[in-house]
């Protein structure tokens, strides 16, 4: 998945791999795109980035599974070197808190897929730490929340959580839900605020408060959830039958028809904290700068069919664009 910033000065940082040059990244600034450069090389298409102080922090996994750790301005560590070259580390995440780095994977061994997390504190690293034995298909996600740096992850069809910034707890961990789940997003948004979007048998729910609402039933067979948040207000989007969907909320209780979106689109992690803006895998365009379909320059009066038609041509310029200048790399 792509990642977008915004920093204070408005300026865009956007981070994608590319087959030739590894792990890239390209920024826009006073209305144009500056060259994009390598950050590193071996880099598989497995990556995470956290910005944070407008400063980047990177995790990601080279072509021969060794999963590596960049701060912005420095060289990467080597945090392990995985023995198994078949299957690669997955699921890989990343979180600065509290002047340490935590870092959580999927590791894939003889015992199943271990759920394993390790914490840089400036220069030391510490070994692996097991934090479950997951399914193939479990999503995991690894946010700041009240209690601390906490493991989210699916197994087994259900949602649970784990503190990993506290004492080690070996108990199993709490199930937040457990009902079927067949896809889930997660994002952390202003104050730490986390939103919850998965789907559990036919119906798709959302959550920011204690509970879990229904928001459309009808969706077996959807997949690809995404949330964003702009300010107060929601959107969901999902794939269904090979049709991407929005859905929206101003209030996270009551949701509008879903409007469908008729052209393809990128994918980004964007954050925009300055105008309250934060975005898990949501399709976005770049074109004059950066514009999501919740929209940094549109307005939610403007009719959402008018910002699509407007945002069709912008995406062919962004793929041009991104064709261009990974060649000049």
């Amino acid at each position: 998945m792509n990642h977008a910033f915004i920093l204070k000065n408005e300026a865009v940082s956007l981070f994608y791999t590319d087959e030739y040059y590894g792990l890239c990244s390209c920024r826009y600034a006073d209305g144009k795109w500056e060259k994009p450069f390598s950050i590193w090389k071996n880099c598989s298409a497995d990556f995470y980035i956290y910005m944070h102080d407008e400063a980047y922090h990177a995790v990601f996994r080279d072509n021969s599974n060794c999963l590596y750790y960049l701060e912005e301005g420095s060289t990467p560590i080597k945090i392990l070197q995985s023995k198994t070259v078949e299957k690669a580390i997955h699921n890989i995440r990343i979180c600065p808190y509290n002047k340490k780095t935590y870092i959580c994977y999927v590791l894939p061994s003889q015992k199943g897929n271990v759920l394993s997390f390790q914490v840089i504190d400036d220069k030391t690293i510490s070994d692996p730490v097991a934090a479950d034995i997951i399914s193939d298909d479990s999503k995991v996600f690894l946010e700041l929340h009240k209690e601390g740096i906490c493991l989210f992850y699916t197994d087994n069809k259900s949602l649970k959580k784990k503190i990993i910034s506290t004492v080690p707890n070996y108990s199993l961990p709490p199930v937040i839900m457990d009902d079927n789940i067949k896809d889930i997003n997660i994002l952390r948004g202003a104050h730490g605020t986390l939103y919850y979007t998965l789907l559990s048998g036919d119906t798709i729910y959302h959550s920011s408060f204690s509970s879990f609402i229904p928001v459309i039933k009808d969706c077996a067979n959807a997949k690809n959830l995404s949330i964003s948040v702009f300010n107060k207000a929601v959107i969901i989007t999902y794939e269904k039958n090979r049709i991407l969907y929005g859905i929206r909320t101003h209030d996270g209780k009551q949701f509008d028809k879903p409007f469908e979106i008729k052209h393809k689109n990128l994918f980004f992690r964007y954050e925009n904290p300055y105008k309250g803006i934060w975005s898990n895998n949501m399709p976005a365009n770049l074109s004059k700068g950066f514009e999501m379909l919740i929209s940094d320059n549109i307005t939610f009066e403007e009719s959402m069919e008018n910002r699509l038609r407007r945002a069709e041509d912008n995406i062919t310029i962004l793929r041009e664009t991104l064709t261009t200048t990974q060649k000049e790399l």
